[in-house]
């Protein structure tokens, strides 16, 4: 006597989907029902009566890609792990993230406003945009407005053309400075028998 099938509905917004999981799973001797929404699932099993479901996974996506983590990781390390390069000057090894330096903001489906990617936790069915027109022009911005809140004279410091600053610049085409100077007077600290730290060239990371 053969043993019935195991019965199986999928719920999925997507029909190319829900098609590839049936062919797989009938493949493999299980009787199949599809739904493309909870609402449809529950008048389906509730009459079919299934032994499993398999639902959308609502992976996040990350500029219309479909990404994967883990629990507690931020848009910052996932994007990190799936190769999309999102700008950050104060995502350090080793330093507790603080969004301090706002150039990774990037847009939520759903959420009016901007958030900091390294400080953003994933859930699933996140959408995120993080290259846009309007995060290139807040991008510039943010850094701008780096330059001009301490003395940042390239051609005197030490680190010209070799700064990350200067780098972040030039990616995001940010050719001239239209925010006057604030020209702050700030010292040298030294006090440490170690380090020292110019606050001329700090960017409050």
């Amino acid at each position: 006597m053969t043993a019935p099938s195991l019965r199986v509905l999928i719920i999925d917004d997507e029909v190319q989907i829900r098609r590839l999981l049936r062919v797989t799973l009938e493949a493999a001797g299980f009787e199949v029902r599809e739904a493309e929404n909870g609402a449809l699932g529950l008048a389906e099993a509730a009459g079919w009566r299934p032994d499993g479901v398999v639902l959308d996974l609502g992976l996040p996506d990350l500029d219309g890609k479909d990404v994967a983590g883990s629990e507690g990781q931020t848009v910052m390390e996932v994007a990190e792990e799936n190769g999309i390069d999102i700008p950050g000057l104060c995502h350090l090894d080793g330093i507790h993230d603080r969004g301090a330096c706002r150039l990774c903001m990037v847009e939520i489906a759903g959420s009016p406003k901007l958030a900091a990617a390294c400080m953003t936790k994933i859930v699933e069915g996140m959408e995120v945009t993080a290259h846009s027109e309007t995060l290139l022009e807040y991008r510039r911005m943010a850094t701008e407005m780096m330059f001009m809140e301490r003395n940042h004279v390239c051609a005197v410091c030490v680190a010209n053309n070799h700064c990350e600053l200067q780098d972040t610049a030039e990616e995001l085409g940010l050719t001239h400075f239209e925010l006057p100077r604030i020209n702050p007077k700030v010292d040298i600290d030294a006090s440490h028998r170690l380090f020292a730290i110019d606050h001329n060239r700090c960017i409050l990371c």
